[in-house]
């Protein structure tokens, strides 16, 4: 048995960094992504309910980025605080499709680079 012989082995460990810098980008995006922060809470004030029965509290997450909005002294420094946290959403997003491509891609050229003569 000599197992698969690989034409490209370049390929492969190429498809490879794709794939584990694309499984990153998505992890980022996730983690500074509105979106995701609201579905986290979500879920976690229904199982809350579920087991208290009582009013859900709200999410450390939120309420982090809440209190940060509103410890700005002036109405111009919570715009800035808010558009920071619109820009970061819209880099999420961004990234987050990024790196589905990459992670998508990487497995196409590792495939490709095992297989293809």
């Amino acid at each position: 048995m000599t197992g698969i012989p690989m034409t490209h082995p370049g390929w492969v460990a190429i498809g490879l960094a794709m794939v584990l810098i694309g499984i990153w980008l998505i992890r980022w995006a996730n983690r500074n992504s509105m979106t995701g922060a609201i579905a986290d809470a979500t879920a976690e004030a229904a199982i809350g309910a579920l087991k208290k029965r009582g009013r859900p509290d709200m999410p450390a997450d939120i309420r982090a980025r809440l209190d940060d909005v509103a410890g700005a002294p002036t109405a111009t420094g919570k715009a800035r605080k808010v558009a920071r946290y619109a820009f970061r959403h819209a880099m999420s997003q961004v990234f987050g499709i990024a790196g589905f491509i990459m992670v998508m891609a990487g497995l196409l050229l590792a495939v490709f680079g095992a297989f293809y003569a």
